[in-house]
């Protein structure tokens, strides 16, 4: 786990009856909240890491979305821009600290 990136992004998890949760403060948290089936995260941390290799066109499609949360996610040759339905409210992360958010999500969700 990567106390130093999530301390960086504000991120807390934590445990509850219903079961493994993460701290929702901002756009961050929620969009990270949204996966949470360690195959999807296998897949995205596998199209992440052809991104970051400078291979994005190896990657069958650089969308990663919830439209039931309205959270966007696009995936850059090095950023993960996440956006509102509309695209006018965005963030922009490094996409190296999003694999590592992601990372310890996956480690946090498996323990």
């Amino acid at each position: 786990m990567n106390n130093e990136i999530l301390k960086k992004y504000n991120i807390n998890f934590y445990k509850r009856a219903t079961g493994k949760s993460i701290e929702i403060k901002d756009v961050v948290s929620s969009y990270l909240y949204i996966w949470k089936q360690i195959d999807d995260i296998n897949d995205f941390l596998h199209d992440i890491d052809l991104c970051l290799k400078g291979n994005i066109e190896s990657v069958e499609d650089t969308d990663y979305s919830d439209g039931l949360l309205n959270l966007y996610g696009q995936l850059t040759h090095n950023e993960l821009i996440i956006s509102d339905k509309t695209g006018l409210h965005w963030r922009a992360i490094p996409l190296f600290e999003f694999k590592e958010l992601l990372l310890s999500w996956k480690e946090f969700l498996e323990s």
